[in-house]
């Protein structure tokens, strides 16, 4: 009897071995065959299963996955090419819906984007793309090479977003006395770089967090499919939401204090990031506000109301020159090509009227392209 148990035992722990050895090869094939072979021809419907730091490798604004002699663009949604021609893509292909593009089409280069939609300039300009380079090369399939070139975009309207993300990580643990000190803050940034790396096994590789996703989506579809019978199920019993308070110290943006700040993070995000990729050749797009893209409004405000914010957005324009040359990249202002072309009809969409709709990025695109060809000089 002990003998048939002990053969069972090992023809057991035989089993469970080849099976997990069938697994790992199946899942090595997918790793190698789907993603890193093919991953830029996967369908747009499948984007949002892809971990953020591999997704650069999923977008078809170049000739194959890995991307080579590439332009990178850093900045927020609209790096990322939010707006109505994304919405209106055919989401079961990859096609094209940026000004990364439009620019890879007009330069023949590839050209990826780390964008983070509604990020602040520190985590957009300075952490993203650092902890992304950081982490691929720290992979064994998606090593990476570093951009030639690097399309820093700020967003005119996207400025304030600096301060609460200070207000929520930077004072708990540092001192706000010391804000201005250089080298005090570079370490807050290497700080949250650092945190922003994955360190798991598992999130090296594709596959584990797609499926994942895959699984999660699919058990949110069955849910709403059959919901569930008791009325208390999935309810939450506490009332508050267990987020720390964090007391503000830091000015308003509308506040001269609030807009040096918010430059002031601009530049030593913009700086960081110089000083990590110093090969590169580094340029500073700067995109307007809605309201600043238009002449005349086009939601019925009246001119002269706006004339505050028109002002504000040359003095942002005036500043981020200077920062420009403190950084040693390049600017490009395209607020006069954008409000030229909105002459003729809108530059921002009907559905998502925040952000650019093919005009709007075509334009932008089109307005880089002289500075990479160094037809213009800043």
């Amino acid at each position: 009897m002990k003998t048939l148990l002990r053969l069972d035992g090992k023809r057991l722990a035989l089993n469970l071995t080849l099976l997990a050895t069938v697994l790992v090869m199946i899942g090595s094939v997918l790793e190698v065959g789907v993603f890193r072979m093919n991953m830029h021809r996967i369908p747009m419907r499948f984007h949002g299963h892809i971990d953020r730091y591999f997704y650069a490798f999923a977008q078809s604004s170049k000739a194959v996955v890995m991307p080579k002699n590439y332009i990178a663009i850093a900045g927020d949604s609209y790096a990322q090419g939010e707006g109505d021609w994304r919405i209106e893509a055919n989401v079961w292909k990859n096609p094209p819906f940026a000004s990364q593009h439009v620019l890879q089409e007009l330069t023949g280069q590839d050209v990826i984007n780390s964008g983070a939609g509604g990020g602040d300039s520190l985590r957009t300009l300075a952490v993203r793309p650092v902890a992304q380079y950081r982490f691929l090369n720290s992979t064994l399939l998606y090593r990476i090479k570093k951009p030639d070139i690097i399309l820093s975009y700020v967003y005119e309207g996207g400025l304030n977003r600096s301060l609460a993300f200070l207000e929520q990580n930077y004072l708990p643990r540092y001192d706000p006395a010391r804000i201005y000190d250089r080298a005090y803050f570079r370490q807050f940034i290497d700080d949250i770089v650092t945190q922003s790396i994955p360190t798991a096994i598992a999130r090296r590789f594709v596959l584990p967090r797609f499926l994942l996703r895959l699984w999660n989506n699919f058990r949110v579809r069955l849910a709403k499919l059959f919901p569930p019978i008791s009325p208390f199920y999935g309810k939450r019993t506490r009332t508050d939401s267990g987020a720390k308070e964090v007391a503000k110290s830091f000015p308003d943006y509308n506040s001269e204090e609030g807009l040096k700040l918010s430059l002031y993070v601009i530049q030593q995000s913009l700086t960081y990031l110089t000083d990590f990729f110093p090969e590169a050749r580094h340029y500073i797009v700067y995109i307007p506000d809605i309201h600043t893209s238009y002449e005349m409004p086009v939601d019925g405000t009246a001119r002269d109301n706006l004339l505050p914010e028109f002002l504000r957005s040359d003095e942002i324009s005036d500043a981020l020159k200077i920062i420009s040359v403190a950084v040693g990249s390049t600017y490009i202002d395209s607020r006069p090509a954008i409000r030229a072309a909105s002459q003729a009809g809108r530059v921002h969409g009907v559905i998502d009227k925040a952000h650019f709709n093919r005009k709007g990025y075509t334009v932008l695109a089109e307005t880089i392209l002289p500075y990479l060809e160094g037809d213009k000089t800043q």
